[in-house]
């Protein structure tokens, strides 16, 4: 297997188990290309959901960030994307 798909096929793993976790705990997220979009006030679980799956899968904490914020500043509404 190529190195490159490899570690594609890695990311899709993380990302589907990072899902998986926030579904169990009742949290929605959408799937949008590296990450996913959420409710900001969900931050705090994705992000402990990304770094456990990433533990899971790779056996390597990735951390995970905030990449986006599509709310304003204190709206408990807004998404984020993780």
């Amino acid at each position: 297997m190529p190195v490159g798909f490899s570690i594609m096929f890695d990311e899709s793993r993380i990302l589907l188990k990072a899902l998986e976790k926030l579904m169990d705990r009742g949290v929605v997220a959408l799937p949008q290309h590296d990450g996913r979009l959420l409710a900001r006030s969900s931050k705090r679980i994705a992000k402990e959901a990304l770094e456990t799956a990433s533990m899971q899968i790779v056996r390597v904490r990735v951390p995970a960030e905030v990449k986006a914020d599509y709310g304003a500043p204190g709206a408990t509404e807004g998404l984020l994307a993780a």
